[in-house]
């Protein structure tokens, strides 16, 4: 079984989309902490989450750029030519499920509902 569990920091958002067939879609990318090079920087890894029906709607309207999150689902590596004629590749995660930790980054565009806590889990319904 493809199971890809992992934690980061939200980066790019974008809005919420409906497909042909009215399913809605929610993409978002999230850095991962790759450790450090020789000189001691930080390394980053992106990988492309992407969000379906429920889910994309409830996600969509808790995260924001810088949201830390934890998510959970199936992996496929995406390989492709650049157009200088380089080989790359990039990460994509279908996921069933995500958990936002608000922290102190931008706020979410909805609170949680229970005054004082900072994270709200958001599960697939087609998963429990």
């Amino acid at each position: 079984m493809n199971q890809f569990t992992f934690n980061g920091n939200v980066g790019s958002v974008e809005k919420l989309e409906t497909s042909q067939k009215g399913t809605s879609i929610f993409k978002f990318s999230v850095a991962l902490y790759a450790g450090k090079n020789q000189a001691g920087e930080k390394l980053t890894e992106w990988v492309k989450v992407v969000t379906f029906k429920d889910l994309a709607e409830r996600i969509s309207a808790q995260i924001a750029k810088g949201s830390q999150v934890v998510v959970c689902g199936s992996v496929k590596l995406n390989q492709y030519t650049a157009k200088d004629g380089t080989h790359k590749a990039n990460l994509e995660c279908l996921a069933h499920d995500v958990v936002v930790f608000f922290g102190n980054k931008e706020q979410p565009k909805q609170a949680p509902q229970a005054q004082g806590e900072d994270e709200v889990y958001i599960p697939n319904e087609e998963v429990l």
